[in-house]
């Protein structure tokens, strides 16, 4: 049986929402973010989430969502051929390490600070630092759907459960057709919002 330690209000959600996709049995653990030291045989980082399937175990929210693709996955969701493979690992790398840093550091600042609180630069370098990238990815949605040819995948998956990061933090992303349609799409599935607790 596979088991997800971590709640609604951690990256577990990205998790979830890959194993609703797949349609695997599984068991969440609620375990909320203050109790993450808990896990700590699991996950030494003792930080949500983190995966038990039988005797494997597994930290870092993406590689396990790389990997339950790859075990589980079946085309169109996790296709065949080693370029469309390829082609998911680069939107779920890039959404990580380009998209992921401004977006999380306008949460903190619009979020997760009190009222009033917010430094306005933090901000400003994020938006300056976000814009050109997500004109990257309309451009790598121009025409398209998916960001794979024909069918929603495992890349627009673990892309949008960054990017949907937009929503929360209040970046308006009208001169962006194309990804908001995308991200439309894509948190449109009911598999998305079970997975939010929604």
């Amino acid at each position: 049986m596979i088991k997800l330690y971590g709640n609604h209000l951690t990256r577990a959600t990205r998790c979830l929402w890959m194993l609703e996709e797949l349609g695997l049995p599984y068991e969440n653990v609620a375990v909320d973010r203050e109790d993450a030291g808990s896990v700590s045989a699991i996950n030494p980082n003792a930080k949500l989430p983190c995966l038990t399937d039988g005797d494997f175990t597994l930290f870092e929210s993406m590689a396990i969502n790389l990997y339950l693709g790859q075990k589980y996955g079946r085309p169109p969701f996790w296709p065949d051929s080693a370029e469309a493979i390829g082609l998911i690992y680069q939107w779920t790398l890039w959404g990580m390490t380009e998209a992921e840093p401004p977006l999380v550091a306008m949460l903190v600042e619009r979020v997760f600070k009190p009222q009033g609180m917010a430094d306005e630069t933090v901000i400003a370098a994020a938006t300056e630092k976000l814009r050109p990238l997500l004109r990257v990815l309309e451009d790598s949605l121009a025409g398209k759907d998916w960001l794979l040819p024909g069918a929603f995948s495992a890349a627009d998956l673990n892309l949008a459960s960054v990017v949907y990061l937009v929503d929360l933090v209040g970046f308006d992303i009208t001169a962006f057709p194309a990804v908001k349609a995308w991200l439309q799409r894509c948190t449109g599935r009911p598999v998305w919002r079970k997975a939010h607790g929604i």
